[in-house]
């Protein structure tokens, strides 16, 4: 089931469901949500 949820309760469920950042490092380092997980997905060559 999905549906849309506004910002406040997206904050709120953040706080007992792990949020995944998959943005790079350095994207992360720049900003995130208070207590998200970075797990970069990009290919290093």
């Amino acid at each position: 089931m999905n549906r849309q949820i506004e910002a406040g309760e997206f904050i709120e469920l953040s706080k007992t469901i792990p949020v995944l950042d998959v943005r790079s490092p350095h994207e992360f380092t720049e900003g995130h949500i208070p207590g998200a997980v970075n797990l970069c997905t990009q290919w290093r060559l």
